[in-house]
């Protein structure tokens, strides 16, 4: 196992125990199943933990929360009461000194803990239903990037730390029981200006995950993780000049990672980087069409060989392209055209997957009057044409991401409450299977929800973290997506 760089702080025997400092909120957000691209209803929050704070061994707690209010009215979760952010950091430490740490004090931390395994609901025909709307896993918001392992999920994005440092943390989810922190790096030099983009993820095996992520300078890098044995891989630089409006895109084929970024030139342009099973660069190399731009790299998931999209985004019609991939991440022929999608949003996004009834996108776009929008396509087996996922009502930008299930392919992507400049923001998932697309899933949290990403792991559980004011939470939901 490599030692801990002086950056990086991990504990995996003493994560494990500090989990109630990013326990469960002690009630749940509501949900309503509507329509896509219906009207709103009412609010439905997800609360933060409550009660006051103590000291154990010098950490900020979180006391037990106080007996909870009357029940509110059908689909209006309680209101969350005040409380004081807690300190993982202090949690996360490691001390070569002393590799054990003060377990008794996490110990009770951990008896605070509560987990509880998901309800068995089953979904609505060719819709999810929503089996927890809310678990905080870290305490900072920011943008996310979620993996499926073959148990549970792995979670990384960026949060400030403090008044101007950024930090890339890494947390593991099980589908039932309580989240596990497993590292957090300091990046420097911190990116000064808002993230929008997360960083890219992407699984190798229950234990091992690669993370690529940028610094304020726009330098990529790439690192494997470990999801519960202590020891990192060492980062290593990929490209400079990066665009960090644009995530990177990761896949894991024939034990190669790829690894898509988007180059901030003028026109834009897509590089693709491929690492051997030892980390190591085999090969970089530009995979732009000649006389055209590309950005917005996507790879689509549940695609073998590997599938990566892209888009030469242009004030008109702007080409989707399509570059398919041999296992070992080669390509014998240049990026193709898929079709013309009209008024990308800037900077655009791109999400897609692939099962048995085909591969549909989803990018975001500009609706009628200037508003912003998510558009839907099918690329395979045959073009379709474009329509509305989430219809333009407002204005802002707005997110989305896709997973592959055995029969259908499952997407989710923020919606406005209201049409104004900078509304609050809900989630919507939806499944498209062999009839269509079915009824939207919708997830709300206090002050709005962002930056979505879903993903599905064997089990069937489907789980999409997101962003809120009060830091990252992480949603579960069951799927009529023909699975188990």
């Amino acid at each position: 196992m490599l030692p801990f760089p002086p950056a990086l702080t991990s504990r995996s025997a003493l994560a494990s125990k500090v989990m109630r400092v990013l326990r469960e909120p002690s009630c749940a957000a509501g949900l309503v199943l509507v329509l896509a691209g219906c009207g709103s209803t009412p609010k439905n929050d997800v609360p933060e933990p409550v009660g006051p704070t103590s000291q154990v061994a010098g950490r900020n707690v979180v006391e037990p929360a106080q007996p909870s209010p009357a029940p509110p009215p059908p689909n209006e979760a309680p209101a969350a009461a005040p409380s004081t952010p807690t300190d993982i950091e202090a949690a996360l430490a490691y001390d070569d000194a002393d590799p054990l740490g003060d377990l008794e004090a996490a110990d009770a931390l951990d008896r605070m803990g509560k987990a509880e395994p998901l309800p068995n609901t089953a979904p609505p025909k060719n819709g999810c239903a929503v089996l927890e709307p809310g678990r905080r896993v870290w305490q900072a918001p920011g943008p996310v990037a979620i993996a499926a392992l073959d148990r549970g999920f792995a979670v990384a994005g960026y949060a400030r730390k403090g008044e101007a440092g950024e930090q890339l943390f890494l947390v593991s989810v099980p589908a039932g029981g309580l989240p596990e922190p497993i590292a957090s790096l300091e990046l420097k030099p911190p990116q000064t200006a808002k993230r929008i983009a997360p960083p890219g993820l992407a699984t190798r095996t229950q234990n091992d995950v690669v993370v690529a992520f940028t610094d304020g300078n726009g330098a990529l890098r790439a690192r494997r993780m470990r999801m519960s044995l202590a020891g990192h891989g060492a980062s290593i630089e990929l490209a400079k000049g990066v665009d960090t409006r644009f995530s990177p895109a990761l896949t894991v084929s024939q034990d190669r990672t790829l690894v898509a970024y988007t180059m901030g030139t003028t026109p834009m342009r897509t590089m693709l980087a491929t690492l051997a099973g030892d980390g190591k660069v085999e090969e970089q190399r530009d995979v732009t069409p000649v006389s055209m731009g590309a950005s917005a790299p996507a790879f689509v998931a549940g695609a073998e060989p590997p599938v990566l999209l892209m888009l030469d985004a242009r004030d008109g019609m702007s080409p989707l392209l399509r570059l398919d991939l041999s296992a070992d991440g080669s390509s014998t022929e240049p990026a193709q055209v898929v079709l013309p999608v009209s008024m990308v949003a800037s900077p655009p996004e791109l999400a897609a997957a692939s099962s048995s009834i085909g591969t549909h996108v989803v990018y975001t776009g500009v609706g009628s009057a200037a508003t912003t929008a998510v558009g839907l396509v099918s690329i395979a087996p045959i073009v379709g044409t474009p329509e509305a996922l989430v219809p333009g009502t407002s204005y802002g930008q707005l997110h989305a991401s896709a997973a592959a299930a055995p029969r259908a392919v499952i997407f989710v992507a923020t919606a406005p409450l209201t049409p104004t400049k900078d509304p609050e923001l809900e989630l919507q998932v939806s499944v498209v299977g062999i009839t269509g697309r079915g009824p939207a899933a919708v997830i709300r949290a206090a002050g709005g929800a962002s930056h979505p990403a879903i993903a599905r792991d064997a089990a069937g559980h489907v789980a999409v973290a997101y962003s809120t004011p009060s830091g990252v939470f992480v949603a579960f939901l069951r799927c009529d997506d023909g699975g188990v």
